[in-house]
């Protein structure tokens, strides 16, 4: 789920690790530990902060850490179909230039997200997210639907207010793109404080 763990100890069949998500160490089966986009050398950090709606980009340049950006997030909200972001310290797993997004209710396809970095199982850095418009042609049988895409959004009136999202951190769409060309699969990390 790109949890960051140290592996202090194996055998044929677990891992013994330790992460900085919880104390003590554990053994873990092997299937559920992979190197696949591990971190090789840590030289950029995302930081959100929970409590504050916000978050803090770093970029290790000259032997220290510079703040390259300071911005307003929405994290995760703890209601019906949505999760809180979840504290602790993660790998930036993968990135996608749209990260579609199904119907709290019908589950279909609703819209997307754009300029997406996952993080955590399901949770993403994205940016506004988009519904799409459905035009419905034919009657019956014969209905069908189109997805309209409207196009990117950049701003929402909730970034930086109170947790909304199900689960990702939502950033204004331009700072989202930003992030999405910066950061570097393997060489990345997610940070989630309270």
């Amino acid at each position: 789920d790109g949890t960051l763990v140290t592996i202090l100890d194996k055998n044929d069949k677990f891992y013994k690790i330790r992460t900085l998500n919880f104390e003590g160490e554990y053994w873990v089966p092997r299937k559920f530990i992979t190197s696949w986009h591990s971190i090789k050398e840590l030289t950029k950090v995302v930081v959100i902060d929970r409590k504050n709606q916000n978050e803090g980009v770093f970029e290790y340049r000259d032997g220290k850490w510079n703040l390259i950006s300071y911005i307003f997030a929405t994290t995760g909200e703890k209601a019906e179909h949505k999760e809180e972001t979840s504290l602790g310290y993660y790998m930036a797993i993968q990135t996608r230039d749209r990260f579609l997004y199904l119907d709290d209710e019908t589950r279909e396809i609703s819209g997307y997200a754009p300029y997406a970095i996952r993080f955590n199982g399901g949770a993403y850095i994205h940016g506004v997210p988009v519904n799409f418009e459905i035009k419905i042609e034919g009657e019956g049988e014969e209905e069908k639907k189109e997805r309209i895409d409207p196009g990117i959004k950049e701003y929402l009136y909730t970034i930086g207010t109170v947790p909304r999202s199900h689960k990702c951190v939502r950033n204004y769409s331009s700072h989202a793109e930003f992030l999405y060309n910066w950061v570097e699969i393997g060489k990345s990390a997610v940070i989630v404080i309270e």
